[in-house]
């Protein structure tokens, strides 16, 4: 996690962040699910974990293409289908971080 965010800026919450529904916490303090975002020169960065559990969604995406990374570092390339990728989401942390393409064409990076 260290290496994937160093210098890395904060830019905000993304639509995992589920609130937890807890009558005895405020709104803004007992989630179920959350989802952070950070920004590093060109590459952005999400970070999504679910507190219990795990549920397997189709997640909003910008590029053609996002690498997943899990918290010991492995790393999976998506290719989304109309705007979202698939993944599972529970208690180990998941990185996804959008694969910048350089293509004629906006929606197929050069290696395809």
């Amino acid at each position: 996690m260290a290496s994937l965010l160093d210098g890395a800026t904060y830019t905000g919450i993304g639509p995992q962040m589920i609130p937890g529904n807890n009558q005895h916490q405020p709104d803004n303090s007992d989630f179920l699910g959350f989802d952070y975002g950070f920004q590093r020169g060109s590459t952005s960065l999400r970070m999504l974990w679910r507190v219990n559990g795990s549920v397997t969604i189709y997640y909003p995406v910008q590029t053609s293409q996002v690498d997943l990374i899990d918290r010991d570092g492995g790393v999976t390339r998506l290719n989304a289908s109309n705007g979202s990728v698939e993944i599972t989401i529970g208690p180990r942390p998941i990185y996804l971080r959008r694969v910048a393409c350089d293509a004629r064409f906006s929606d197929v990076c050069p290696d395809h």
